[in-house]
Formats: C-alpha cells, sequence, structure tokens
C-alpha cells in the first residue's frame, strides 16, 4: 500500500501565504493605515497609563482597607507580590472582622451614591457597556465615566466587593477612547472653528493646551505622511491656543494688568507663524487683514520680529532663501558677472599699519585698543608678533557693546579668546563674488584680505564691495548705451 506523501507544515503555510510579509505591506496605503497606527499607539499609550494608576490605586485601598484595616492576610498572586509561603490559618481569622463586615456596606453606598450623581451608565457590567455603546450608541462612552470607573472600581474591589478589574479597565478604555477622538475631532480640518471660539474667550485653559499639543501632532502626522494641503492654518490654530494659554494664565495671575487676554490669540497666531516661516512683516499684515482689526499692529510687529530673530535659522519651509543675493531668480537682477570679474585686490584700501591682540589680552585692554584707534576689527593671534599663520580669530567692535558698562566687573574674567569668532579671511586674488558669498555667510561687517604670503595687507567692508559694484553697474550700462548709438 503507498504510503502518503509527509507535507511539512512550513511547505503548506508557503502554498497557502505564498506572500512575504513584506510584499503584503507594500500593498497597504500607509497614508490610512499610518494614521490609525499612530492613533491606535497614541490609545494604547494613554490607556495603559490609566490602567496602571487603576490597579495602583486597588492595590492601595485593598492594603489600607483590608489587609491593614481589618487584618485580613489576603492572599495575592504572584504578579502583585504574593509569595509561596502561606498562612491558612491566619488568612481564615481576620483580626478584626468587624471591618470585613462594615467596608463592603460603606464602600457600596458611596460608590452607589458617586455612580447616581455623576455616571448613571456605570451601573451596567464593564465590558457589557462597551458592547452595548459599541451596538446602539454610535461607540461613544462618556469621558467622565473613566474617572467614575475609576473611583467607584477601586472602591469596590478596595473595600471587598466581589468584582473584577478587567470589565472596569474595558469601559475606561472605551471612555478614555472617546475623549481622545472627540479632542482630535477638534484638531481636523483647519480649525479655525475652534480659533473662532478662543479670540471670544469661550475655551477653558486646559482644552487650549491640548489643542496645541494634539494639532502639532496632528499635522505633523498629516503632512509627514504624504497628504496634501498647507500649514499656514494648523500654524496660526496653534499659535493662537498659545497664545491664549498664555494670555488667560496671565490674566489669572494679574487680573488688573491683563485685562484682555484674547487679544494674546492674536497675537500668539502672529507670532507663531512669523517665528515658523520667518515672514515677520507679511504674518502681521495677513493676520491683523484676516481678523479685519489692526488695533494690535504695534505688539504684532514687536512680538513678530523677536520670532523672527529667535527663529530665524530654521524654517517650515526648507526652499526659502535668506536674502535676494542667494535666490536663483533674483541673480539675473544682481548681475553677479560683474562680482565675478572684479578681484579684491582692486577694491581694497591698503592698511599699512593695523592692531592685533593676544588671545591672553583681558577684555579691559581690547576695548582701550578700540578707543584710541579708530579700528573696528582686531586680529586675534597667539601672541602679540605672531605671524600671520597663527591668526585665531577676530573680535569686532559692535561684538563688545553689551560688555562696555560692565567692562571693569568682568574684565579680568573674559580674555580676548572669550569674545573672538573664527577666523575668515580673502585673498587678493578672490573675486568679489567669492568676498559676497564671505560675507553672507559669517555676517561680518569686515573681512581682512591676505597677500601671497599669508599676511594682513587691508580689511574690506561690505559697502565698498557694494559701491564698487554699482560702479561696475553703471560702467557696464554706458558701455552698452554707447554701442547701441554706435
Amino acid at each position: 500500500m503507498a504510503r502518503r506523501n509527509e507535507v511539512d507544515a512550513t511547505q503548506l503555510f508557503r502554498l497557502r501565504y505564498p506572500r512575504s510579509l513584506w510584499a503584503w505591506t507594500q500593498e497597504l496605503d500607509w497614508r490610512i493605515t499610518g494614521r490609525w497606527m499612530f492613533y491606535a499607539v497614541l490609545i494604547g499609550v494613554l490607556v495603559a497609563f490609566w490602567a496602571l494608576l487603576f490597579s495602583h490605586l486597588v492595590s492601595l485601598l485593598t492594603k489600607q482597607i483590608l489587609v491593614d484595616g481589618a487584618g485580613y492576610a489576603l492572599p495575592l498572586p504572584r504578579g502583585e507580590g504574593g509569595s509561596e509561603l502561606f498562612d491558612l490559618k491566619r488568612a481564615m481569622h481576620p483580626t478584626r472582622r468587624w471591618v470585613l463586615l462594615l467596608a463592603p456596606t460603606l464602600g457600596g453606598l458611596l460608590v452607589g451614591w458617586i455612580i447616581h450623581m455623576f455616571a448613571s451608565e456605570a451601573e451596567t457590567r464593564g465590558t457589557d457597556s462597551v458592547i452595548r455603546a459599541f451596538h446602539h450608541e454610535h461607540g461613544v462612552v462618556r469621558p467622565r465615566l473613566a474617572l467614575v470607573q475609576t473611583i467607584g472600581s477601586a472602591l469596590t474591589i478596595g473595600t471587598g466587593g466581589s468584582s473584577g478589574r478587567e470589565g472596569p479597565i474595558a469601559q475606561i478604555g472605551a471612555a478614555l477612547s472617546t475623549w481622545l477622538a472627540q479632542r482630535f475631532q477638534a484638531v481636523m480640518g483647519s480649525s479655525y472653528g475652534w480659533l473662532q471660539q478662543a479670540i471670544l474667550g469661550n475655551l477653558p485653559l486646559s482644552l487650549m493646551a491640548l489643542l496645541a499639543l494634539l494639532k502639532m501632532l496632528a499635522t505633523a502626522f498629516t503632512v509627514g505622511s504624504g497628504q496634501l494641503g498647507g500649514t499656514f492654518a494648523p500654524s496660526l490654530v496653534i499659535g493662537g491656543m498659545l497664545g491664549g494659554l498664555y494670555g488667560e494664565g496671565m490674566h489669572r495671575l494679574m487680573p488688573e494688568l491683563i485685562t484682555q487676554p484674547e487679544a494674546y490669540v492674536l497675537l500668539g497666531m502672529t507670532t507663531f507663524f512669523a517665528g515658523a516661516a520667518n515672514v515677520p512683516i507679511t504674518a502681521t499684515m495677513m493676520i491683523s487683514e484676516l481678523t479685519g482689526s489692526y488695533t494690535l499692529l504695534v505688539p504684532q510687529i514687536f512680538s513678530s520680529v523677536i520670532a523672527h530673530l529667535v527663529a530665524r535659522r530654521w524654517s517650515l519651509f526648507p526652499d526659502q532663501v535668506r536674502t535676494h543675493n542667494e535666490s536663483p531668480a533674483h541673480q539675473p537682477l544682481l548681475h553677479p558677472n560683474l562680482l565675478r570679474q572684479i578681484p579684491v585686490a582692486n577694491v581694497l584700501e591698503r592698511t599699512p599699519y593695523f592692531h592685533t591682540i593676544a588671545t591672553h589680552q583681558t577684555l579691559r585692554e581690547v576695548l582701550d585698543v578700540f578707543a584710541r584707534t579708530h579700528e573696528v576689527v582686531l586680529p586675534v593671534a597667539a601672541s602679540s608678533d605672531a605671524q600671520a599663520s597663527r591668526y585665531t580669530g577676530l573680535v569686532f567692535l559692535e561684538d563688545l557693546q553689551a560688555l562696555l558698562h560692565e567692562a571693569d566687573t568682568l574684565s579680568p574674567l573674559i580674555l580676548a579668546q572669550d569674545v573672538q569668532v573664527p577666523f575668515v579671511a580673502l585673498h587678493l586674488s578672490d573675486s568679489l563674488e567669492e568676498a559676497l558669498e564671505r560675507f553672507l555667510e559669517t555676517r561680518y561687517p569686515a573681512l581682512p584680505a591676505l597677500d601671497a604670503q599669508g599676511a594682513i595687507v587691508g580689511f574690506l567692508r561690505p559697502h565698498q564691495l557694494i559701491s564698487e559694484y554699482h560702479r561696475a553697474l553703471l560702467r557696464s550700462s554706458t558701455a552698452s548705451s554707447s554701442h547701441d548709438v554706435s
């Protein structure tokens, strides 16, 4: 009789499921699946923390009322601190039996009052109430039920009631999920309606704080997952909520000084977008036009400029350029070829003598050099007679303005090496185009120029470069006009 071929379980699985897990994931629409995964993780973390809180509360009440209060040697599972050593006689003879009779009664009365006053639906068994909400109530469970179930179930179990933790945890999870879903409804779409309510002063502090946080998360996930839409509206909502949060908070601390906390919603909108997009003037004008009010124009400009100065290194728009000079679209207007053809040597005013300071000189000594000379920049070297190759940095007069009033106090503590910036220089053979790039990169008010031996022969300033550019542009225009006439 022929034997049947034995089929390996692995082969059978491959016959039924020939595709790999990776191939399966490639068919998923991650813009949808990823969103639900994000929601699942967020709900899971929130419910897990709340379940831990509930479990600790149950353990605390059980220990205080049953174990310590009644003297009941309650046997515990190993996962909750129990051990293999068990005293049956002690467990069967608690020291205060009357507590075991009184505690469930009082606990039941207190829990009944809580349910009657705050959430009557908590009377239903935990798991069954979740099932009923899913099938008959559109999946909505009142968020307050999470708090009622936490306190009520902890009291019931902790006072000796015959019930478990799993049902309440299921109901708590459903209530928290509903609460989170309602908050996400507030951040779905543009959320302009919620922003309007914040302007009208109808939102509490806690809700504004939560909306700001959830709007940031929702926007990051929406844009980061590749979905279409802009970041202007979310920026206004986030900024408005943060501004309202600050205004209302300061109003509660200083009600006589901050009389209109709603105005800070508009300031927050302007400030946040100005800092995020690096457009202080545009943000001020747009928000003023959108709201139809210019009464806050001055504080809006002030806060926007501060936000721009603080956040100008970052932007919502990575392709945004800092100046016209960095934009290829504006290059034809700048005639870069003119700068490319002019060497630094043609513009530089040679400096026969200049002062050099050493790294160990004090702040007062550096200021004294600036005071008795016309210098605005001082090269820093390892020693006062160091060679050019040993320059370590530059000190600019404008950088020391904030230290003038406290120079005598700070002088022993601050040396030249503490206030210097990195040494960046030009060569005489460099073009003015290269010099312009160095100025834009460093933002220095002057750059030293080196000869072939590496010695400083002068200092180039931006106004010299600009003046030479305009002269070259004029010569080019004149030459073109003469050519057309001829």
